[in-house]
């Protein structure tokens, strides 16, 4: 068997106006070693399936489909990609996203295979809503390397979309990543175990934000289970943050703490929004508690604007319910 130093990674489900575009991009790269593209196609209930059938036999070799049987889900999607891909290194794209680079995962194997001490590699991207750019994903001031506990602290900041990883750094996924209801976030922890990311700033792939994104997906999945879809994802990356906590035996409490307060904003949001201020002043405080370490400040999870205008919520309930039904005031 024929030894595969890259795998395209791409799962696909209900992608027929995108999918092209993803697949292009990756029939594109331009790469001096073994590349296999492998699309994971998840009983879609539109047309993408017929549209990746169509591509594999266009490309018999360099396009292998992976049609699921039964629809496994985001999280189960993604758990089946990951350990099907049997390349040295995995390039990670979902079927919405695309990479605008011909080169850049020659870029990213390139850097790996000359720094046995990094695990991943990243770069910057374009968000575009219906094909218009509405900004770049990161930062200016983008930290060039990551290692574990700033994942763990800030997150990567990075978009899946951009994510090369080693597979040997994944190759033993947890049991608790498994019960999760995304990834994005916990792959590059759990990688970041085996060496440190690497960050490219420049854009080299498009994240398209629509209202079928993986957002949709898990707000979907909760009502098709009965539950509320209240604060998603929220309440779920929340979930994972303390799965990872006991995963670390409470190693980095502190830095997953500070992690929590962007989720604990979107809390605020959302309880001001149904009208539950007392609930809201509760995860308000909670960030406050978070922001006197001098970690936070370092790359701040809450943007200094939005930090100070949560502060109207040390006011007695009264005068927040007044402040919040002018016209003035958005939270």
């Amino acid at each position: 068997m024929k030894k595969i130093k890259v795998s395209a990674c791409i799962i696909t489900y209900n992608h027929e106006k995108y999918i092209k575009e993803c697949l292009d991009g990756a029939l594109r790269q331009n790469l001096n070693c073994d590349y296999e593209i492998n699309v994971f196609e998840d009983l879609s209930t539109d047309n993408t399936r017929s549209i990746v059938l169509d591509y594999a036999k266009r490309y018999p070799d360099k396009i292998k489909v992976f049609l699921n049987e039964k629809n496994l889900g985001l999280i189960g999607n993604w758990v089946y990609a990951l350990t099907s891909c049997n390349g040295d290194y995995i390039a990670i794209c979902e079927g919405d996203d695309y990479w605008m680079n011909d080169n850049k995962i020659q870029k990213q194997v390139d850097f790996l295979e000359n720094h046995p001490d990094f695990a991943l590699a990243s770069h910057n991207a374009n968000i575009i809503i219906d094909r218009k750019i509405i900004k770049s994903y990161c930062r200016q001031n983008h930290p060039r390397i990551m290692d574990l506990e700033h994942i763990l602290t800030y997150g990567s900041g990075v978009p899946t979309c951009s994510l090369l990883i080693k597979k040997d750094a994944i190759s033993n996924l947890p049991d608790w990543f498994r019960k999760m209801r995304a990834c994005d976030w916990t792959i590059q922890v759990i990688a970041a175990q085996s060496g440190k990311m690497i960050y490219f700033n420049e854009i080299m792939s498009t994240y398209r934000r629509h209202n079928q994104g993986a957002l949709f997906a898990l707000k979907k999945e909760a009502k098709s289970r009965g539950g509320s879809d209240f604060c998603l994802p929220s309440k779920y990356t929340i979930e994972m943050i303390e799965a990872m906590d006991e995963y670390f035996e409470f190693k980095y409490s502190k830095q997953l703490q500070i992690q929590k307060t962007y989720w604990y904003n979107l809390y605020v949001t959302g309880y001001l929004e149904v009208g539950d201020i007392k609930t809201a002043k509760k995860y308000f405080y909670k960030i406050i508690r978070s922001s006197f370490s001098l970690k936070y400040w370092k790359y701040p999870l809450i943007p200094m604007n939005r930090f100070l205008k949560l502060f109207v919520l040390i006011l007695p309930i009264s005068l927040i319910k007044k402040i919040l039904k002018s016209e003035e005031t958005n939270f």
